[in-house]
């Protein structure tokens, strides 16, 4: 489907398209030269952050998972210090004391603990990185009870039962992964610790409740996910169909991080690779001419911004397919480099020199600001970059500047 043009009107009124050259002319860079990009996004936000290696939540949990990769790229030991830094830290988190290398428990509306949910478990990659180097038990100790604690409870009766409900039942009742994002979030913990420790029950579970995912929230005509539930039957003031890009971007990095760890004889792996190639190239055909993605996938007018969170995250997913043998790299080569001339190109004017263009903390499309970035954001970026360098070297192209709403008003 090709991306409507903006009216003219419309993008007076809406954007403010800051002009910021994203290079003096087309380059080409080198996998030193990329790592070095990652390595300053990634210390640079300890830095920020004074080192104080603070909380495990999925904000910072995605930062710490990209820290991880770009820590696999090096024998510097800086990177593991940071790491068991960040998990021997106690910590307190609505209002309980965390240990070390304990997993967060996450709070619904009503201040209830959900016990197997995806968000929690995230920073899990991370400490898994460090047990695998380390072979400390203490380090999976935590992780390995609340996995298989969700995986009883995803093959259990109550959650088929529920599941086979789902389209009746509440948007949060029907499922234990109720929305795209917690694909990204808990399966590529269970493939890997079924694969580091030998127990096919995580897996089996992963490969359940992702199946159950998919049938309530892929649409199978458009090749994409719906973030969730309420979105299956919502439509944009255009009557287009609401795909929220980050979400989709959650999914294509989820596919990245989770196939690697599946058996070659596993009988579903077919499954998850031919739905990333679907994905792939439905978003491969939505990439705006600036390499982005407008926070709603079709529906270009309603929210005409250069959306870099997802940017970054489908750059990974699709950099990874490359390398892995599963894209066409004269097809997605391009689509990866936009995508990166982008996320350079965000940096520019930034203070700190993140990414910015990120949208913030949130469920559905909204207006993205050029000053916005996150601990999500920057991780997203890391990861990126790492597979980026393995691509190298690779053009870095001009794009047209990026688009973002205009700032707030001070009073």
């Amino acid at each position: 489907m090709p991306i409507p043009l903006l009216r003219p009107i419309a993008a007076l009124c809406l954007i403010t398209s800051f002009a910021l050259p994203p290079a003096a002319s087309a380059r080409e860079m080198n996998r030193e030269e990329i790592l070095k990009e990652g390595e300053t996004m990634a210390f640079g936000l300890l830095e920020h952050f004074n080192h104080r290696y603070h909380g495990r939540s999925w904000v910072d949990g995605v930062f710490w998972v990209g820290f991880t990769d770009m820590a696999a790229t090096s024998d510097d030991p800086k990177w593991l210090e940071a790491l068991e830094k960040l998990g021997n830290r106690k910590l307190r988190h609505s209002k309980e004391e965390y240990g070390p290398w304990v997993l967060l428990h996450h709070d619904d509306v009503k201040g209830a603990k959900e016990p197997h949910h995806a968000d929690d478990m995230v920073i899990g990659e991370a400490f898994l990185y460090v047990y695998e180097k380390t072979k400390d038990p203490a380090v999976l100790e935590d992780i390995r009870r609340r996995v298989d604690e969700a995986s009883t409870h995803i093959l259990g009766k109550e959650a088929a039962d529920k599941a086979a409900k789902a389209n009746e039942l509440g948007w949060r009742q029907g499922l234990t992964w109720y929305w795209c994002d917690a694909l990204f979030m808990a399966p590529p913990l269970h493939a890997r610790l079924s694969a580091v420790t030998g127990e096919p029950k995580y897996r089996e579970a992963m490969h359940t409740e992702w199946q159950r995912a998919s049938d309530l929230l892929y649409d199978p005509q458009e090749h994409l996910y719906f973030r969730d539930k309420k979105f299956v039957t919502k439509t944009t003031r255009k009557g287009h169909k609401t795909f929220w890009s980050r979400g989709n971007g959650w999914v294509m990095a989820a596919f990245a991080r989770t196939i690697p760890y599946l058996p070659r004889d596993d009988p579903k792996r077919d499954w998850y690779v031919n739905q990333f190639k679907e994905i792939s190239a439905r978003m491969a055909s939505l990439q705006r001419p600036d390499g982005t993605w407008s926070p709603s996938l079709l529906d270009f007018e309603e929210f005409p911004y250069s959306e870099m969170s997802c940017t970054a995250l489908t750059c990974f997913g699709m950099a990874w397919g490359i390398n892995n043998g599963l894209l066409d790299d004269k097809t997605y080569r391009p689509v990866v480099e936009k995508a990166w001339a982008a996320m350079l190109a965000s940096r520019e004017g930034n203070e700190h020199r993140f990414m910015g263009y990120v949208q913030g903390v949130g469920a559905e499309p909204e207006r993205v600001r050029a000053r916005k970035f996150t601990g999500y954001g920057n991780g997203a970026f890391v990861m990126a970059a790492v597979q980026l360098a393995q691509m190298a070297p690779v053009q870095v192209p001009d794009i047209p500047a990026l688009s973002a709403a205009p700032p707030r008003e001070e009073k």
